[in-house]
């Protein structure tokens, strides 16, 4: 199959699953990497307002130009570094002081397979980034999103590991893969438990699997595997990685329609790695309702002491 028909299939099915958003004010965190921009592009051309929270602020005015210059009016950009928790309690101050209104919140951003490194609260570099900061963003914004939707990108890999409450930074586990995972079991299981919150003051909070993408996550230059295994490993992702533009269906179709919460959006095919995405029950070997509470009421703790330390909401 040419690449010319693949992208027309994406097209198709974009037209055919999502639609206009004019009057919608978005918030999206990712929104420079490589599957955050195809959701960004989908965004701005169903006529969504887009604020797009990330650290590079030329990166993203580049995106945006390369979309076309008539889109720098929809969007507003807003930098702020997740892994730093000074940075997040600032950046919720500006939001309310822009906005008043929220129609979705993307919580897109993550990182993988980087060096242990801890922030000022001594929360790993994954654990911030991927399970704290979604969660904190989306707690501290609820008032605003009236009856709109948190959309957070969570990963099949969340069922391979096992959560331990007494090391949420990891160190006790060597592969790298494994720690990603882990922290993606916190975000999932701690979301299931936000959404308990969210639900009766009319907001939705619901999770997504891209699927395999080779995305920069695993370039050598950003901390992930090492030059040798991306020069090997090169072919292999061309081969059997979806595009971005393909796993940035999941979410899109989680943000344009509606399921039960315990379910998420996840590609179709073989293994739920691959294909255009389809709705399904979330697996819920590692869901456990005890550990949906305490992994909630962990950081809701969590929430609460950055809050003090830097005089957040």
């Amino acid at each position: 199959m040419s690449k010319k028909l693949l992208k027309n299939k994406i097209l198709r099915w974009t037209l055919e699953n999502t639609e206009d958003l004019s009057g919608k004010t978005v918030l999206i965190t990712g929104a420079t990497g490589s599957i955050g921009s195809e959701i960004l592009k989908v965004l701005l051309f169903r006529n969504a307002f887009v604020v797009i929270l990330c650290r590079d602020e030329s990166k993203a005015r580049r995106i945006v130009k390369d979309l076309g210059i008539c889109f720098f009016k929809k969007v507003d950009i807003m930098t702020a570094d997740l892994f730093d928790n000074r940075s997040l309690v600032d950046l919720v101050e500006k939001i309310y002081a822009k906005y008043e209104r929220i129609d979705y919140l993307v919580n897109n951003a993550g990182c993988y397979h980087l060096k242990p490194r801890l922030n000022k609260e001594e929360m790993d570099i994954h654990f911030a980034t991927n399970s704290f900061a979604p969660f904190y963003l989306t707690q501290k914004l609820l008032p605003l999103l009236g009856r709109g939707k948190v959309v957070s990108t969570s990963s099949i890999s969340y069922t391979f590991d096992g959560v331990d409450f007494d090391d949420i930074n990891s160190v006790k586990i060597k592969n790298k893969t494994a720690i990603y995972a882990r922290s993606k079991l916190f975000l999932t299981l701690s979301m299931i438990g936000l959404n308990r919150e969210a639900e009766p003051l009319g907001v939705r909070v619901r999770l997504s699997h891209p699927g395999v993408c080779g995305t920069e996550l695993f370039n050598a230059s950003k901390g992930g595997f090492s030059k040798f295994f991306n020069a090997t490993a090169l072919v292999f992702l061309k081969i059997f990685c979806m595009s971005p533009s393909k796993a940035a269906l999941t979410s899109l179709l989680t943000i344009f329609k509606d399921y039960p919460a315990d379910c998420w959006s996840e590609p179709s095919g073989f293994v739920h790695a691959w294909g255009y995405p389809k709705i399904n029950k979330m697996p819920a070997n590692k869901l456990n309702p005890d550990d949906i509470e305490r992994a909630y009421a962990l950081m809701k703790e969590l929430t609460a002491k950055v809050d003090k330390d830097y005089d957040g909401r």
